[in-house]
């Protein structure tokens, strides 16, 4: 995947405030409800939701919202909509770089839940893009190879 000259790639960490806190996984239809109203606004290019955190990779028209003031507006509906989702504020955004290695970014989010022992491949963790990005042929099916392995993707942010 290579990056949108004319439009800026943030990555979003964003993660539950307390523990134990209420699975993530089981909110995925206000998150989703959430995140489709900022259609216009942002796009999504990748997403994982873990039970404790999410990752989002997504781009925008650069010069748009300011990206935290975007991402602090999503989690403050999810959080109204979904009582104990208190988030730890403000999220994590990073502005990746114009030239970034969008592969290497998506490969990050999509091999988290392998990463955090959660299933030994991608295409098992249901709360993911991956099934979206694996259809296309961009990844396949059985990735990351070496079940059972750990994993450390690009980063081990």
């Amino acid at each position: 995947m290579r990056p949108d000259p004319a439009a800026c790639h943030y990555l979003v960490t964003a993660r539950l405030a307390r523990a134990p806190a209420p699975d993530l996984t089981g909110c995925m239809e206000i998150i989703q409800e959430v995140l489709v109203s900022l259609r216009g606004d942002a796009v999504i290019e990748a997403m994982v939701v873990l039970p404790d955190h999410l990752h989002c990779l997504w781009r925008q028209a650069c010069g748009r919202e300011a990206p935290h003031g975007l991402w602090a507006r999503a989690l403050a509906g999810i959080a109204s909509r979904a009582p104990g989702c208190d988030w730890v504020l403000p999220p994590v955004v990073e502005a990746l770089p114009p030239a970034a290695d969008l592969r290497a970014w998506l490969d990050r989010i999509h091999g988290d839940p392998v990463r955090h022992g959660l299933c030994a491949q991608a295409r098992e963790w249901p709360w993911s893009s991956f099934y979206r990005y694996s259809a296309v042929g961009y990844y396949p099916p059985e990735w990351p190879a070496g079940a059972g392995e750990p994993w450390q993707g690009a980063s081990s942010r």
